[in-house]
């Protein structure tokens, strides 16, 4: 993708994710409301996931013809052999501190088993009479899985630091700050930047979020937020 169309990707995501927090306000995200059915939450589900079936199309080999008729089970490979997505965890910036997984269901035999998938797509094609899928968790995954992809794709870098999306964790590079990305999942350096937006942050570079998250020592991954979000450093 060039940098006309990431910029927009990142003006439509920022604009969901604005919403989606205005709701957020009012209606945590919690155990409690997790599974209820707010039926003003389909259009951002459609147009989050709608956003991100493009980007997997625009960022599928030039190469490829008939990049329209691709599905999800094409995706699945490709991506996931190249971003590893399925191993991914992102951040909510919501109390209490808690992880999303959007694409946890991946798995290798091409099963891709994402429920959030499938309601979009139901969603897409009937919103009146599968209303029901508009669920708050179903909002929240739907765009985490955006964020992450957005935030996982080297063709984003640019357009998210414009957008002062990256917490560098104090590190730097001699000549253009993009090729930091670069340098960070070359193996070149142990440590890792953070990816943020309002509502979300992924790691990238040498370290993962840990699988349990009182485990994480924020600092490993970014200073300029997380640490405070997470009232503690433990670096």
């Amino acid at each position: 993708m060039n940098g006309n169309q990431t910029e927009l990707v990142l003006e439509w995501f920022t604009e969901l994710e604005q919403r989606l927090h205005r709701f957020l306000r009012t209606v945590n995200y919690n155990d409690q409301n997790r599974d209820s059915v707010f039926p003003i939450l389909a259009n951002i589900i459609v147009d989050a996931g709608s956003i991100l079936d493009t980007v997997f199309r625009e960022e599928y080999s030039a190469d490829t013809p008939q990049k329209s008729a691709l599905t999800i089970k094409q995706f699945l490979p490709h991506y996931e052999s190249r971003l590893s997505l399925s191993k991914g965890r992102v951040l909510i910036y919501q109390f209490p501190p808690q992880y999303l997984e959007p694409f946890a269901a991946w798995s290798t035999n091409c099963q891709h088993n994402l429920t959030w998938w499938n309601a979009h797509n139901e969603l897409k094609h009937n919103r009146i009479s599968e209303y029901r899928r508009a669920t708050l968790h179903t909002a929240v995954i739907t765009l985490s899985a955006l964020f992450q992809v957005i935030a996982s794709l080297n063709s984003f870098f640019e357009a998210l630091l414009r957008w002062d999306m990256v917490d560098t964790n104090n590190l730097g590079v001699s000549g253009p700050q993009r090729l930091l990305i670069e340098w960070v999942d070359d193996g070149k350096c142990l440590e890792t930047i953070l990816i943020e937006s309002l509502l979300f942050a992924y790691p990238r570079g040498h370290q993962r979020f840990p699988p349990q998250i009182d485990e994480m020592k924020p600092a490993h991954f970014g200073r300029r937020r997380l640490v405070k979000f997470m009232g503690r450093e433990y670096a």
